[in-house]
């Protein structure tokens, strides 16, 4: 059946085939050219708005599609697959403003942001180990959420960026099709880059020839590459790859291809160990920061509710499982208990385990470490967890579990799904003295985007002075663009989160260059059309903020910097 049928052709009977079929396939597909073949068989952007009996269900089928591809974290895939050449996929042009549409109306506001999507990432101090004596995880905030997209994609010229990835995605790929994407657009010096592979060696390469060896691409390639383009290369260092050698090996890339944007890519199957590896380099190479992407949550696969250890077993089992995987400083540390086992069922692990807790409370004041722990070494049975302790653990223990979820937004609309009607009220079910304003800024902002105004306002109190300003503009009715407009660049996150500035138009933004507000935006939202119009409107030394390394005189600082820390924010995390 030919997807340039006219829509009066398509029956209910083929429609429901047609779900069945896409929603099928949606769950395998992840490689960009079988994303495009998913593509090809679904309705078009004509078909989309044609007066048709069909164009709900039409609607009803994309929305399963940008559900699914959300969910998985191949969103931004499937977007960027249908924001190419119609002709190359044979797709409609405004397919691509109905999807960003639909996906911002039913998958962005209605269920969580696109947490797991294939661009976003964390910006990580590089010092964060020395800042904090013993701390085992990266400083995941959700204030620090950025886009690989914008941050690599849209600074030209050489420069060294560290990629800590636990997300087990193809970066060079991803990266090439941003290039597709950012080729189209009309910015004065911008010239096309081709992103290239290299996997470390024991030795750097230490001529031409020796680079083409070292290139996973074709060197056929690479030889017949078009001069006139810029050169981008992912260096990945492999599991063990020693840092100082790493180091070595970007200087040797940098001095062989000087022109060269290098990714020193960290790909790990635990956030933490990418991190700490990136952090080393970091601080090897001068960096003051890395960017870390955390692996995209799978659903177990054995969701059974039987108890997998004895009775009051569950909580020393998980401490040993824990410190056997490389965790340290836990409480209730038993030498005798069986870890454990890897096959235990998340949910009727974390009914056990609760239903311990709240009749012993054997780790005290220490629950907070050994949740963090879980969040890093068992992540298998971190959102089961997360969901028992806000749905049945006690009060006010009940804070611990809301703290950890409070570092992304992800986690805190997981968190107060799972509590219901059950939500903590500050000063009564948690005393106020325990409440920290970037715990009450989470709750906040997501009981708003659940549309749960009056129980945010129970929290407001205790949230930072950017919060509670934010709510204040929601409640007076201002319009998201006449906000942006004059917000500092942390209200605008702000508003981001409580999905009221989230679809702001940059470039209907009066004079939006010059608000930080929009270099928020800019710094958190992928490569979109509005994006497009805001950059190609930049001047020579605005368009440099993008690169972070602006250096113009004392007068021209005091408007910059408003700027670039719009876009680069200050690296300072809640305590």
């Amino acid at each position: 059946m030919s997807r340039n049928q006219p829509s009066r052709l398509w029956t209910d009977a083929e429609l429901e085939q047609l779900r069945d079929q896409v929603l099928l396939t949606a769950r395998e597909y992840r490689e960009p050219d079988k994303i495009r073949e998913l593509v090809s068989k679904l309705p078009s952007g004509h078909d989309l708005d044609a007066d048709t009996k069909w164009n709900g269900t039409a609607r009803e089928i994309w929305r399963d599609v940008l559900t699914n591809a959300n969910s998985r974290g191949i969103v931004d895939d499937l977007l960027i697959v249908v924001g190419e050449d119609p002709l190359s996929v044979g797709i409609h042009n405004d397919l691509r403003l109905f999807l960003d549409r639909l996906y911002r109306e039913n998958v962005e506001s209605d269920s969580r942001p696109a947490a797991t999507a294939t661009f976003d990432a964390f910006r990580i101090p590089a010092s964060y180990r020395r800042q904090s004596a013993g701390i085992q995880y990266p400083p995941v905030h959700e204030h620090l959420r950025c886009r690989l997209d914008v941050r690599i994609g849209l600074r030209r010229g050489p420069h060294v960026t560290l990629v800590a990835d636990a997300a087990d995605n193809d970066l060079r790929s991803a990266l090439n099709r941003v290039e597709d994407r950012l080729s189209r657009w009309d910015v004065p010096r911008w010239v096309p880059r081709t992103w290239w592979s290299m996997v470390a060696h024991s030795a750097p390469p230490t001529n031409t020839d020796e680079l083409d060896h070292h290139l996973v691409t074709e060197s056929a390639d690479w030889r017949r590459r078009d001069e006139t383009e810029d050169i981008g290369i992912v260096l990945s260092f492999p599991d063990g790859y020693p840092m100082p050698s790493a180091k070595k090996y970007i200087d040797a890339i940098r001095s062989r291809v000087p022109n060269a944007a290098v990714v020193g890519w960290i790909p790990r199957t635990r956030a933490g160990d990418a991190a700490d590896s990136a952090a080393d380099l970091a601080e090897m190479t001068g960096a003051d920061e890395f960017l870390l992407r955390l692996p995209v949550p799978r659903s177990p696969t054995n969701r059974g509710m039987r108890r997998p250890v004895h009775d009051g077993g569950a909580h020393t089992a998980l401490v040993a499982a824990l410190l056997e995987d490389g965790a340290y400083g836990l409480p209730g540390e038993d030498r005798d208990a069986l870890p454990l086992p890897d096959d235990a069922p998340p949910r009727g692990f974390a009914r056990q385990l609760v239903e311990e807790l709240n009749a012993e409370d054997p780790w005290k004041t220490a629950e907070y470490e050994v949740l963090a722990a879980v969040r890093e070494f068992r992540p298998d049975l971190f959102p089961a967890l997360l969901a028992e302790c806000a749905a049945k653990r006690i009060d006010p223990q009940r804070l611990s579990s809301l703290r950890i979820a409070a570092r992304t937004d992800e986690d805190m609309d997981s968190w107060i799904t799972a509590a219901g009607g059950r939500l903590p009220l500050p000063g009564t079910d948690i005393p106020s003295r325990s409440i920290d304003p970037a715990t009450a800024d989470a709750v906040v902002l997501g009981l708003v985007r659940r549309g749960d105004t009056a129980t945010a306002g129970l929290w407001v109190p205790y949230a930072s002075v950017t919060v509670a300003h934010v709510i204040e503009a929601l409640h007076s009715g201002i319009d998201a663009t006449a906000f942006v407009h004059d917000a500092t660049a942390d209200q605008t996150v702000a508003a981001m989160r409580a999905n009221f500035a989230s679809a702001v138009d940059l470039s209907r933004v009066p004079n939006g260059r010059v608000r930080p507000g929009c270099w928020a935006v800019l710094a958190r939202r992928g490569i979109t059309d509005d994006i497009r119009a805001f950059v190609e409107q930049l001047d020579d030394q605005l368009r440099r903020v993008l690169e972070g390394t602006v250096a113009p005189s004392l007068l021209e600082e005091e408007s910059i910097t408003p700027l670039r820390n719009g876009f680069w924010p200050p690296l300072v995390t809640p305590d």
